[in-house]
């Protein structure tokens, strides 16, 4: 009887393993079958990609070509027309400024024509009439501006256009995106026959691999079993040759060390809650997978409630725009959201835990409380720019507040007044009465100053 379970077990390791076979198999033709629709998914994008782009781009260097040609053309007919409309504004004569004009506009290509004074009014200003103007398009004109005459201000306005240019722009995309689709076509017959040929490889691979590794894998299945029950005593034979051999003997090597282990995971947990910071470790995707003592008082949220939440969560909203949880991070500032929904400044460290098994991956963050540091550093900021006792600004503040109003009244093309303002026989107050009546003096005045005056 205590022989029958031993013996269901082999058996039952023996049925897993001669599946794997068909589990290989299955990843082969898998994987020729991903190949295959990676192939062709990559063409299709870069189809729909170029044919979009070549079609857009041939539209645009049509386009571009004819806008450059009628911006040659604009400026020739204005070079033409330059001296006389210059020679008729010098004689103040608009009635040549006008026929000039209208002779300019009959130009095939012009579509309107303005000539204005140096004060912007125009002198001249009409547009064709013809009704291929109407439907002409944004890319399908240009507008070209000259001087005429530099001592008055006068210039010279052209408008010109090229009907149809929309439509050719159009119907050389269309044929560029069609040539593209052909070529697609041809692609995804060359793509099913490699991935045809592929599957067939990977399947014979697959068969020739299961059928090497069925015995050893079934060792080491045995010995992975002893060892997770605890029994780290019976070496484990290596009985391959070839690359499981490796497998087999890091097997041993980790039936060894767990013998001399002494480190435990408890261990671990009692350093990292006698610590005063807050330490939180995530997974590489950011997410929160441990938090010591100190993190869970500043959170306010137990490590369960945390477990597999992100860690940006716990950053204020207005700061998480400018938080990456990859980013290895020396030392920044921040601000944290509690549960309570108080914030609170803190110091953020984060650097990358380095491990080969991906399970250990991810990131540590330090947290540390900086919210007395914060307060004492608005202390001094302020006594740096306003003074102790009256708490109006110092001297440095008056001086950076006057640079600014005479700045705004420079740009403001205004003046600013100043008043000096003394207190007549105030060291008799010090003299007489003490330095502290002095002192209140000075802040019954500053007081009364403030009630008075406006705030800016």
């Amino acid at each position: 009887m205590a022989c029958r379970p031993i013996g269901g077990a082999v058996q039952e390791i023996r049925l897993k393993s001669r599946g794997l076979k068909v589990r290989l198999i299955a990843i082969a033709l898998a994987a020729g079958a991903t190949i295959a629709l990676a192939l062709l998914a990559l063409e299709y994008v870069e189809h729909l990609d170029a044919g979009k782009r070549l079609g857009i781009e041939a539209e645009q260097s049509l386009i571009e070509t004819e806008t450059a040609r009628l911006a040659v053309e604009a400026q020739a007919l204005m070079s033409g027309y330059e001296e006389p409309l210059a020679a008729a504004l010098r004689a103040d004569d608009l009635a040549a400024v006008r026929r000039i004009g209208t002779a300019l506009l009959s130009h095939s290509i012009v579509v309107k024509a303005t000539v204005r004074d140096a004060s912007g009014q125009p002198l001249f200003a009409d547009t064709r009439a013809d009704p291929w103007v109407l439907e002409l398009t944004g890319a399908e004109r240009h507008a070209a501006r000259r001087e005429l005459d530099a001592a008055r201000g006068a210039t010279l306005e052209v408008e010109v256009g090229r009907p149809g240019l929309g439509a050719a722009a159009q119907a050389v995309r269309t044929r560029v995106e069609a040539f593209e689709r052909n070529e697609f076509d041809r692609w995804l017959w060359a793509v099913a026959v490699f991935g045809v040929l592929t599957i067939a490889l990977l399947a014979t691979l697959a068969w020739s691999i299961a059928r090497r590794v069925e015995r050893p894998i079934l060792e080491l299945i045995r010995s992975a079993e002893r060892i997770g029950e605890g029994d780290y005593t019976r070496p484990h034979v290596v009985t391959s040759n070839g690359e499981i051999a490796d497998l087999e003997a890091a097997l041993d090597r980790m039936r060894l060390k767990l013998r001399q282990t002494t480190i435990t995971k408890n261990y671990l947990t009692t350093v990292l809650n006698s610590m005063n910071d807050a330490v939180l470790v995530t997974s590489p995707d950011g997410l929160v997978k441990r938090m010591n003592d100190a993190a869970v008082r500043l959170f306010g949220y137990s490590e369960q409630d945390m477990s597999g939440k992100p860690f940006a969560s716990l950053i204020a909203a207005p700061e998480r725009d400018t938080f990456s949880p990859t980013t290895p991070v020396e030392a920044r500032e921040t601000v944290i959201a509690t549960r309570s929904g108080q914030t609170i400044p803190v110091s953020l460290s984060a650097a990358p835990i380095a491990a080969d098994d991906p399970q250990f991956q991810g990131t540590i963050f330090v947290v540390r409380n900086i919210t007395d540091r914060k307060r004492a550093e608005r202390r001094i900021r302020y006594l740096a720019r306003y003074d102790a006792l009256t708490k109006i600004p110092n001297r440095m503040q008056f001086q950076h507040m006057l640079q600014q109003a005479i700045a705004r009244a420079r740009r403001a093309d205004r003046s600013i007044v100043m008043l000096y303002l003394d207190m007549d026989r105030f060291k008799e107050i010090n003299d007489t009465f003490g330095h502290a009546a002095g002192d209140r003096t000075l802040e019954v005045l500053s007081e009364r100053l403030t009630r008075v005056l406006p705030r800016e």
